[in-house]
């Protein structure tokens, strides 16, 4: 969806790069270095402070909301996995394709409780049929499948079995910590990082905007400017990156399903993948 304009985010990603180093040299280094040693202050902090405040802001905003929102949604009537397991299979089914009923995938979970081997397409249709309940309940805003959170982390998807229909609430439990946090963790990184931006950026610019007017009235020198590239290759770089984390912020909140803001799109760019996927793997330390 999308994919056809994945030379939008390459197009986006070298104008504003040259856009920011163009106008770092010619404002010439004397100018340009307190808005460098700003922009990397901020940015700095703005990291730190959101890797520090990100879990603080999850537990005390969205963790008991989730926990309880998902408790209801077990204990409702319509929400029986292995029943709405079944007719996924049976709609999937080729003709003449026996499937497990209801009883019978239940059967199968009982062993795999008990310590038999798990089958894979038995962990994957509880995953998908599961996170397809609790999706309309409270959206999970993760770009990684239920299915596999279960796959890689078998016990607690055992432990989820063996507890969602005795105790909704051990189940949901379950289900926040290794499902809904990870996705909104991120989330609040992502927040808190373009926030800490934003207020260090008005702070900033009233500082730079107050001690820079004398240097203003000084000519810009052929030397200055080319003292300027390394400060202009700095603020592109990191000008990048906040755009980057505007989009994956887009991407998460939307689910992936806007035209140009979904994973296929950015995997087809040529060069915006590798920042986008960079700013991905940084946020899930």
């Amino acid at each position: 969806m999308g994919a056809q304009f994945w030379w939008f985010y390459d197009v986006l990603f070298l104008s504003t790069a040259l856009g920011i180093f163009y106008h770092a040299v010619q404002k010439g280094f004397r100018q340009e270095i307190l808005n460098t040693i700003c922009f990397l202050v901020a940015v700095v902090v703005s990291v730190g402070g959101a890797w520090f405040l990100s879990l603080p802001i999850y537990g005390g905003l969205f963790q008991e909301r989730i926990t309880v929102t998902l408790t209801r949604a077990i204990e409702s009537e319509h929400f029986d996995i292995f029943e709405n397991a079944s007719e996924v299979l049976a709609l999937n089914a080729t003709e003449g394709e026996e499937t497990p009923d209801a009883e019978g995938l239940r059967r199968i979970g009982e062993k795999a409780v008990s310590g038999e081997e798990c089958p894979e397409w038995f962990v994957e249709t509880m995953g998908n049929v599961t996170e397809s309940l609790i999706s309309r309940w409270y959206a999970p805003h993760s770009e990684i499948p239920l299915a596999s959170y279960f796959a890689g982390n078998l016990p607690a998807f055992y432990q989820f079995l063996n507890t969602w229909e005795l105790s909704p609430e051990d189940g949901a439990k379950i289900l926040e910590a290794i499902y809904y946090r990870p996705a909104y963790l991120k989330l609040m990184k992502l927040v808190s990082i373009l926030s800490f931006l934003l207020v260090m950026w008005i702070v900033f610019s009233v500082i730079s905007s107050m001690m820079g007017d004398s240097e203003e009235q000084r000519p810009v020198t052929g030397k200055s400017r080319i003292s300027a590239i390394p400060l202009g290759l700095i603020e592109a770089t990191g000008t990048l990156l906040i755009l980057t984390v505007i989009i994956r912020l887009t991407v998460a909140l939307t689910d992936g399903q806007m035209l140009l803001f979904n994973q296929e799109t950015m995997n087809h760019t040529i060069l915006f993948r590798y920042v986008y996927h960079f700013i991905v793997k940084c946020l899930a330390v």
